[in-house]
């Protein structure tokens, strides 16, 4: 991952709408470099030699990795089915083929939305009948509105491994934690003991292998 294209990862996640916004980003991002095999990770390879890159994983459940350096490792499910049988991926979610024009009308609905505090708040039914009602947006797929109806009502299981000394502060601020969940009122962190290699981390979502216990 280029240092110009980093920060289109690491923008904090507020809420939803920000969560959504970094699936899609993801998404963009492997379908785009998916033809360059050059890319692909050495399976035994160190964060802190490869820098920042992005993994799909598809089994045992389809799952997006971001690892920022050795600081930062996130993870959130991948709804959508990545068909590889030709040159050029096409990604499908229930039966809708999800271009480019699908995700770049989605990426303008949730901006505006981000822009525009006074609808903060509302259902996002109420929201997508905003945009409906709105000329602004009268070019965009109806499959953008559908599809960011789905993503905003699925589970993403997100979950951020952090390495933070600057902003350590005993156990009220472990140095190397775990946030679970995104939004203020539902994160909670759990503190752990060592920085965890990328397959030590995944392991964590492996439904095959041994389960890490928590010590309380």
């Amino acid at each position: 991952m280029e240092p110009h294209e980093v920060k289109e990862f690491t923008l904090k996640i507020k809420d939803k709408w920000d969560c959504v916004k970094l699936l899609l980003n993801c998404t963009r991002f492997i379908g785009i470099n998916y033809a360059d095999r050059s890319i692909a990770v050495p399976p035994k390879a160190s964060i802190s030699t490869l820098g920042e890159y992005l993994k799909l994983d598809i089994l045992p459940v389809p799952r997006i990795y971001l690892y920022v350096g050795s600081n930062k490792y996130i993870s959130i499910v991948f709804p959508f089915m990545f068909d590889t049988r030709m040159v050029t991926p096409k990604l499908w979610y229930r039966g809708i083929c999800v271009t480019e024009r699908i995700i770049s009308g989605i990426m303008t609905l949730i901006n505006s939305h981000k822009e525009n505090s006074s609808i903060i708040g509302k259902t996002n039914s109420s929201l997508i009948e905003l945009y409906l009602s709105n000329d602004e947006f009268d070019d965009l797929p109806d499959e953008s509105y559908y599809l960011l109806g789905e993503l905003l009502s699925l589970e993403m299981g997100y979950i951020r491994h952090d390495h933070d000394p600057a902003n350590e502060n005993g156990k009220i601020h472990p140095k190397i934690h775990f946030d679970v969940n995104y939004s203020q009122n539902a994160t909670f962190k759990y503190g752990i003991s060592k920085i965890l290699s990328s397959q030590e981390f995944e392991r964590i979502f492996d439904k095959n292998s041994d389960c890490y216990y928590l010590s309380l």
